[in-house]
């Protein structure tokens, strides 16, 4: 027993030294232990299923990614939606502007995200499942029947609820789930020359932390990657890396004019931690077929 403990020991002290000498900045990382299983996953080269599921910043970024997800052993398949992110029904504002929360997030909809979820997770078998949200949970809203926002504590724990539930469907064949941050957006100004409240640093960090939060409760199932940091460095809006246009005129979501430029540039900051989460996957589902 002492002999696989130290063999245990060395092995994830190797891996960390991998992951060091591979550059996989700290923003990939959440701050999960690494584990036998993390150590095996660091050294697959099984092909991994990604699900992408979210809003429609999710949509624009799962676009770039997807041409040049082939050197990380991805199969991207993008099923994020316009208007929907996970909190359902009620009014929702942005800008002077409000109307019902939209799409598969309709109070309305005879098909709501979480039955999608099922659907695809069903069909699709995904090792990871990807989960970017965030930009209607910081919007002003209604919930049961009063206006709120992400930084009041009753709106806080409805959405670690759409959390807890998005977990329990995409988690239910062995799929690890990856929570993305919001990243920050620069949409404009109100009348008063101040930023739009749904682009409040404030809020994206109370959304941010609330991530941080839940995946503390599954430390072996949920990720969290840091999307913030990489594409607002310094916690301040750019619409360019390195001279490419990342973001597009509407300061919310990524560029779609130039995919190739905007993965070359974001898919090896990316991709790779979605590679290794996937890899997680695959081995947690082996283990319940094995089990089963």
């Amino acid at each position: 027993m002492k002999r696989v403990r130290f063999i245990l020991s060395v092995t994830i002290v190797v891996v960390i030294a991998i992951l060091l000498a591979n550059n996989l900045d700290s923003y990939t990382f959440s701050p999960n232990k690494i584990d036998s299983i993390q150590v095996l996953a660091q050294n697959s080269k099984a092909k991994v299923t990604a699900l992408l599921v979210g809003d429609s910043v999710a949509l624009t970024l799962g676009y770039d990614l997807t041409l040049d997800q082939e050197p990380y052993n991805l199969t991207i398949i993008d099923k994020a939606q316009l208007g929907c992110g996970l909190a359902i029904g009620g009014l929702v504002q942005t800008q002077n502007i409000i109307y019902p929360a939209s799409g598969y997030c309709s109070a309305t909809a005879k098909v709501q995200w979480p039955q999608k979820y099922a659907q695809w997770v069903k069909r699709y078998n995904p090792n990871v499942v990807i989960l970017m949200a965030g930009r209607w949970e910081t919007a002003n809203r209604t919930y049961k029947g009063k206006w709120t926002n992400i930084t009041q504590n009753q709106f806080k724990k409805y959405i670690t609820g759409q959390l807890e539930l998005a977990f329990n469907i995409v988690t239910k064949y062995g799929a690890s789930l990856l929570l993305e941050t919001e990243p920050c957006s620069d949409s404009g100004y109100n009348s008063h020359g101040k930023p739009w409240s749904q682009d409040s640093s404030t809020r994206v960090q109370d959304y941010n932390n609330l991530l941080y939060n839940f995946a503390k409760k599954y430390p072996n199932q949920v990720y969290v990657q840091n999307l913030n940091a990489l594409v607002c460095p310094g916690s301040h809006y750019s619409s360019t890396i390195n001279g490419v246009r990342i973001r597009k005129l509407d300061g919310v979501h990524f560029a779609t004019s130039h995919p190739y430029a905007v993965g070359d540039v974001l898919g090896p900051k990316i991709l790779p931690y979605w590679e290794f989460v996937g890899h997680i996957g695959v081995i947690r589902q082996q283990l319940l077929v094995t089990t089963s």
